[in-house]
Order: C-alpha cells, then sequence, then structure tokens
C-alpha cells in the first residue's frame, strides 16, 4: 500500500497536490469573507487599567488614554462596545517613587484578527502616598442678616486625614470648611464637604479627604429684627424735570428691637417726606430721617437716618413735524433723481424749551446716493436734528428713481462727390 502510494507520489502530482490545496483555501476563504465580512471597530480615548500598582505608590496627575483599533469578521465585531475592551498597563517591579515606561496590553472578545493600540506603551509616573493630619479651618458666613449673630460654629471631626502622592499632600497648607446659613434663623446643624487648598486658597486637586463629610453645628442668636425702609416722596421736580422711579434709601433696611410681640406688629418704616420739586439732576439726599414716630413704645431702632439717592432728568417732550420735504446729496452728474413720496413726517423728542423752540426749518431731511447710478433704491433718509433733541421713530424708506441721460446721437459728416465738368466738344474741320 505504502509502496503504492510512493509510486503515486511523482512532482507533478505532488504539485497539483499542493495546488488544489491552495485553491480549495482561497475559495473557502472568500466564500467565509463572503458570508462573515473583515469590519473594524475604533475606541478612541480609552482609558488605561493600572494592575500590580503596590499601594504605597499612586499615580502623579491623570493616567494617559490610548486609541484601540480592532478589526476582524462582521459576526464579532457588532458584539463589541467600549465596556468589553481594556487598556491594561502591568506596573509589576515599580517599587519606587519615578517614570516608567510599560506596555499597553488590550484586552478584548476572542476570535478578531488583529489589534492595535496609539500608542502601544505608555509613560506612567508615580510617587509616594503620604497622609497629614490638619485641623479644619471653619469659615463663618460672610452675608447673615442684621437681625441674626453667629456665636458658635463647633466642627466635629475638628480635623481630618488628607491621603495622596507626596508632591500633592505637600501643597496643602488649610483645609477649610465654609458655613452658609440658607435661610436658619436659629441654631441648626448640617453636615459640610472640607476642601484642601494651598498657602494662596487655590484648590488642591488629586487628594482625598477622610473623613469626607463632617458635621457643623451652628449656634444663632436673634437680636431684633430687620425691616425694609421706605420714602415718602411727592416727586415733583423744577419745570421741566422729572423724577424716575422710586428714590431708593441707603441702606434700605434697618434693624428694630423690643419685646417680640411688638415686633411681629412693624412690618416697615417710612422715611420723613423729602422735597424734591427744586431739582434739576440726579441727587443723594444725606441724613434724611426716619419717621420713628410710628414705632410702638418699648422699640428702639439701630439708626434714625438713611441717605436717599433721586433719579432726575429733563421732562421729555414731542412734537410731529409733517411734509418734510427731501433733499437729494450726493447725485451722479447729468443724471435725472424722482424719490417718492417727496415728503415725510417725524416726530421729534427732547426738553420742552428747545421742543418749544424748534421749527421745520431748523430739520433736514436728506437722502445721500452717493453717486449711484442708474436704477431703483429704497433709501432710508437721514434727519439732522439740532443738539439736545432726537427723532423717535425711524423714517421709512423711500423709493428713489435714478435714471442716466439719453445718449447723444453723433452724426458723422458726409463727403460731397462733386463731378468734374466736361470739357466742351471742338468743331473738327472735315477736310
Amino acid at each position: 500500500m505504502i509502496s503504492r502510494i510512493r509510486a503515486g507520489m511523482t512532482t507533478t502530482n505532488v504539485v497539483r497536490y499542493l495546488l488544489s490545496f491552495v485553491l480549495a483555501f482561497t475559495l473557502w476563504a472568500w466564500v467565509t469573507a463572503q458570508r462573515d465580512p473583515e469590519q473594524t471597530y475604533q475606541a478612541n480615548q480609552l482609558a488605561i487599567t493600572l494592575v500590580n500598582l503596590p499601594d504605597t505608590l499612586a499615580v502623579v496627575g491623570s493616567l494617559p488614554t490610548v486609541d484601540v483599533r480592532l478589526e476582524g469578521p462582521q459576526s464579532i465585531i457588532q458584539t463589541i462596545d467600549t465596556g468589553s475592551i481594556r487598556a491594561v498597563v502591568d506596573m509589576s517591579g515599580a517599587d519606587q517613587p519615578g517614570e516608567y515606561r510599560r506596555d499597553v496590553r488590550v484586552e478584548a472578545p476572542d476570535g478578531l484578527r488583529r489589534i492595535t493600540s496609539t500608542p502601544d506603551s505608555v509613560v506612567i509616573e508615580v510617587d509616594a502616598v503620604v497622609s497629614e493630619t490638619f485641623p479644619l479651618d471653619v469659615l463663618a458666613p460672610e452675608t447673615v442678616p442684621r437681625n441674626l449673630v453667629v456665636t458658635d460654629i463647633v466642627a466635629t471631626p475638628s480635623e481630618v486625614t488628607v491621603t495622596g502622592v507626596r508632591r500633592n499632600v505637600d501643597r496643602v497648607a488649610r483645609v477649610l470648611v465654609d458655613v452658609t446659613l440658607g435661610g436658619q434663623e436659629e441654631s441648626f446643624t448640617t453636615q459640610a464637604i472640607p476642601r484642601p487648598v494651598d498657602a494662596n486658597n487655590l484648590p488642591v486637586d488629586n487628594v482625598a479627604v477622610a473623613p469626607s463629610t463632617v458635621s457643623l453645628s451652628v449656634s444663632i442668636e436673634v437680636r431684633g429684627k430687620e425691616i425694609p425702609i421706605f420714602v415718602r416722596c411727592e416727586c415733583d421736580a423744577a419745570d421741566g424735570f422729572e423724577v424716575v422711579g422710586q428714590p431708593i434709601p441707603t441702606p434700605g433696611t434697618v434693624l428694630i428691637d423690643g419685646p417680640r410681640e411688638l415686633l411681629n406688629d412693624v412690618q416697615y418704616i417710612y422715611t420723613t417726606p423729602i422735597v424734591t420739586s427744586d431739582l434739576e439732576a440726579p441727587t443723594v439726599l444725606t441724613g434724611v430721617p426716619l419717621d420713628t414716630s410710628t414705632l410702638p413704645p418699648g422699640v428702639t431702632i439701630e439708626q434714625t437716618t438713611v441717605d436717599v439717592s433721586v433719579r432726575v432728568e429733563q421732562t421729555t417732550f414731542s412734537k410731529t413735524f409733517d411734509n418734510l420735504q427731501i433733499t437729494v446729496i450726493n447725485k451722479r452728474d447729468g443724471t435725472t433723481v424722482t424719490i417718492t413720496p417727496r415728503t415725510i413726517s417725524v416726530t421729534i423728542e427732547g426738553p420742552q424749551a428747545e421742543i418749544a423752540a424748534l421749527t421745520s426749518e431748523d430739520i433736514d431731511v436728506v437722502v445721500d446716493l452717493d453717486e449711484r447710478g442708474a436704477g431703483v433704491y429704497q433709501i432710508v433718509p437721514r434727519v439732522i436734528l439740532p443738539p439736545r433733541v432726537r427723532y423717535s421713530d425711524v423714517p421709512q424708506p423711500v423709493t428713489v428713481t435714478v435714471v442716466e441721460p439719453a445718449p447723444t446721437a453723433t452724426v458723422t459728416p458726409t463727403a460731397t462727390i462733386t463731378a468734374a465738368p466736361t470739357p466742351p466738344l471742338e468743331a473738327s474741320a472735315t477736310p
């Protein structure tokens, strides 16, 4: 049997068998590719996962990212998402602070034909992990209603532990806790988050604070009641002027004190009447007394005078001018211009004296053609006014038609041909 096989294994037969195998494999590969074609999956900025890093070391800053490209059959690629891919960096052998270059190993589903990581290696910087204890620096509220006094703030615990790489922990100068009242008007307990800062009170990132929250007991004492101040004013002004808006007191509130049952009946307080009839400009009236006569006996007030800001402007009057002629400027020489309509109406606003003295001769309405050629244009007229007055609405566009002059026909002289005179015939003597 074996001798018969050997006899048939001639060079020609071997070549034939090899060609058949190659053709069969090629056909199989082609059919497989048609049924399950090659596809690509791209995962960009994939986070790196570190393994085997000692607990005594930690990464400095943030880990780099990599771009991963997977190539394989469509049936496998379609099942992949970012959750099924990991870019792993093995930190075995990293036993002290420093920089380490490590290869990136991509973990992905089986059956892929090619896996590529860009970059294929990264530099990881690590530093020693240290811990340091800091007392809490409690910051009292910056804004407290005038009738409240924060008498005490107790933080529990009174100190925290900051953990991180040495260079970050060394930057920490203080650990702050902010206190806000949040509308509270009596003593309360709340939770707050400590925040590590450097010597310039800038946040220090990439460190852990334990515990991450602390308890704050805030003691508040209520003193009196804060009530708003309103200005009593007839709010007239000098002739030609007006008071704009409501006068504003500074401060806008005042603190009163006394028995609680009396304070509950007081909701606000007025100033004594202010006089604005001679004002011609914005003015601050100083030392305006508060009308304390309205307070019940037994109620005291923190201050008895305020400053009052009064906004005064000239009274605005208006007047409408009709049939103002439109003047054309910057017209191209030789062109003919037609404007429709030829006149407009304009409403002018300003101080009473200026409006009363204003006449149509003081108002110029122009259309600037800016040397335009033939055509039809929509142009907004420009209204030229004296100082201290203005028009209240923008004029509507007018239709301007520009016509070029008709070309003049040029007559070319025609040459006149004069026939030469025919010489007279002379009689010939016949011999």
